[in-house]
């Protein structure tokens, strides 16, 4: 399969049915919502205050190095153990409430207090052209899910109202609860096709962060759409990518 922008009006849906996929799985930060900078500051406030009290040598977080890299996608526990391992420092795993400082799992909370923070004051943005895409599938009775690491995805959806418009949503509380592998692994993706009743090949998966879309390319090639927002570029792999959604 040969990478490509896709940006014809009617190609996106051209797309999956040339691939032969039945069904969708859909990321929602960065594909579905406008959330991504909203977790890129609240994870730069965090570690910048953490590593300056514990680590005050470390280099302090970088947004457009450390979060593609280490958080992008992954749960926030498996974000933070990549991220801290960069900087050469081991936290115990603890417990949610846990000082903010003393462990993965208290640095995590404070994270996610100042993410619900900027949730609250700039509130939650959309991307129209998904939601209608998505409703486009929905008319053509696709089997559609969610799948995010995030554990906010329940309050997302609900201020939002886009929660019917997913047959499945497979979040960050299902991952932990069932123990999937948190991504780039393929385990969330492989569950909700399964909770779909299709094999992943036949799910075109839309998503936003390169590591995850490799794994996922070598896994069921054709199924892995990139989805470019604002201004963003990829170096190349093997999936397709498409410059939002048309049709």
């Amino acid at each position: 399969m040969q990478t490509a922008v896709l940006s014809h009006p009617a190609d996106t849906l051209d797309l999956i049915a040339d691939c032969g996929c039945t069904a969708a799985i859909f990321d929602l930060d960065g594909v579905v919502t406008r959330t991504t900078h909203l977790h890129v500051r609240a994870w730069q406030r965090a570690l910048d205050e953490f590593l300056r009290q514990a680590a005050p040598a470390a280099a302090l977080f970088d947004p457009n190095v450390d979060y593609p890299r280490h958080l992008d996608g992954r749960t926030r526990m498996e974000g933070l153990r990549q991220f801290l391992a960069s900087r050469d420092i081991d936290l115990p795993a603890g417990q949610d409430d846990d000082a903010r400082f003393i462990s993965l799992a208290g640095l995590g909370t404070y994270k996610n207090s100042l993410y619900l923070q900027a949730l609250e004051t700039s509130g939650i943005d959309t991307y129209a052209d998904a939601i209608a895409f998505v409703e486009r599938l929905r008319r053509r009775s696709y089997p559609i899910a969610l799948a995010t690491s995030s554990k906010n995805a329940p309050l997302i959806l609900a201020r939002t109202g886009l929660g019917d418009l997913f047959d499945l949503v497979i979040d960050g509380n299902v991952t932990e609860r069932l123990g999937l592998r948190s991504k780039p692994a393929p385990d969330i993706f492989i569950h909700a096709a399964d909770q779909l009743g299709r094999p992943l090949r036949e799910c075109a998966v839309f998503e936003d962060t390169v590591a995850v879309l490799d794994g996922l390319a070598g896994l069921a090639p054709g199924c892995a759409v990139a989805v470019v927002r604002d201004g963003r570029r990829y170096a190349g792999g093997n999936f397709h990518i498409i410059e939002g959604f048309h049709g």
